[in-house]
């Protein structure tokens, strides 16, 4: 039982309490992988994204690549907690990238963040060859078609895929992997998405229906009784009052 107890206070004297939790469950084999040898895949930087980025940093993971198209738009910073004010207009991917990497128990000296700013719809930069040289894929998306074109990559490539993205207000999870013999994302057919992001309406519509919301948005805020209750509405107090924020 001594020899435990020194063994155990040894552990955490050598490694970063962040981390010592993970190599006392599965050993320090794992921990040498997820530091030094796993690579993975993120697709989309925004509220979902945000909180995977910070829970994998934290953990160790050290090779990270992350697509998104979209850049930061006011509407992003009460729940997208990596932004801040000052990045309104800059891509969600590069700023997610490099506060996320100085968040490693190393401050970001050991580690390797690459931002890809892009559609993941684009055939000619994300293929299957792409994929195949991570270890895993995470989708953190909130539109269908991409969700349907990631989930086709990681079958063609044979890539395990952690699917969880948003429909409006309904979040879903759920792992896909070909090996595995389990259901994909296109198994079962999805509703008609009826409700869009804000941010997707104000700077990144590729559809004719996201016009068509964002003319009625308009309607509100030029014609309405409240101009608050338009997602086109932006508060220039926003600023000030972060400026009276503590973040520890």
């Amino acid at each position: 039982t001594r020899d435990r107890k020194k063994k155990m206070t040894n552990d955490t004297t050598t490694i970063n309490p962040l981390l010592l939790g993970i190599k006392q469950t599965y050993g320090q084999t794992l921990l040498t992988k997820i530091q030094t040898s796993t690579r993975i895949l993120l697709v989309g930087a925004g509220g979902i994204g945000c909180e995977l980025l910070k829970n994998l940093a934290l953990c160790g993971f050290t090779q990270i690549e992350i697509i998104d198209l979209d850049t930061i738009d006011v509407s992003n910073l009460n729940r997208q907690f990596l932004f801040r004010s000052h990045h309104v207009g800059m891509s969600k991917c590069s700023v997610a990238s490099q506060v996320s990497l100085n968040m490693l128990p190393s401050g970001g000296k050991q580690g390797r963040y690459e931002a890809h700013l892009g559609n993941v719809l684009d055939t000619t930069r994300f293929t299957v060859p792409y994929i195949k040289s991570f270890d895993l894929v995470l989708n953190a998306l909130d539109n269908i078609p991409a969700r349907r074109r990631v989930n086709r990559l990681c079958l063609a490539a044979g890539t395990p895929l952690v699917e969880a993205g948003t429909t409006g207000y309904l979040g879903q999870v759920t792992v896909i992997d070909k090996a595995s013999n389990v259901e994909c994302y296109e198994c079962k057919a999805k509703p008609t998405q009826k409700v869009y992001p804000i941010c997707t309406i104000r700077s990144t519509p590729s559809q004719p229906v996201h016009t068509i919301v964002w003319a009625k948005e308009l309607w509100k805020l030029l014609f309405g009784s409240k101009v608050e209750d338009s997602m086109l509405f932006e508060d220039d107090d926003i600023g000030k009052e972060e400026e009276n924020v503590i973040i520890f």
